[in-house]
């Protein structure tokens, strides 16, 4: 079956919607990590010590600027992977109504795992994370046995 790759496509629209939201929400985790830098006055290169008239630490980063950096990894980490997946997966014709609740599902799950990270919630965390792993690995395994 041929899918059509459209915005005339509900499928596809869905795919495309989630896909961006999350790829916006990749790019907001910079806002996040310079807000932790800068009030935590926790700089990676001597020049930003210098620029905010702060003291060199000497190398070492505030754990808050660390969590937000690996809330960074963890979506590229995840993320790029989905909207790979995802693709790939709208492209065999699943039905909109699962498509949909994967997309869904995963994109809450990464939400999920980011504002636990923040607020340091466990088991919130690992929930999140493993859900959204799980979900690409239905849609890859799905996507595989449609090629299949």
């Amino acid at each position: 079956m041929a899918v059509e790759i459209s915005v005339e496509n509900g499928l596809f629209r869905t795919y495309a919607f989630y896909a961006c939201f999350l790829l916006i929400k990749i790019l907001s985790n910079n806002v996040i990590t310079v807000y932790y830098r800068t009030i935590r006055k926790s700089y990676r290169v001597p020049e930003d010590y210098v620029m905010a008239n702060a003291k060199d630490t000497g190398g070492s980063t505030h754990p808050d600027v660390e969590r937000a950096v690996r809330i960074h990894v963890h979506d590229i980490e995840n993320i790029v992977p989905f909207i790979l997946i995802g693709f790939f997966y709208v492209l065999t014709g699943p039905t909109v109504a699962l498509a949909t609740w994967y997309f869904r599902l995963f994109t809450c799950a990464r939400l999920l795992h980011t504002a636990s990270y923040l607020l340091k919630l466990q088991p919130y965390r690992t929930i999140g994370h493993v859900l959204a792993t799980v979900i690409n690995v239905l849609m890859a395994t799905s996507t595989l046995c449609s090629l299949f």
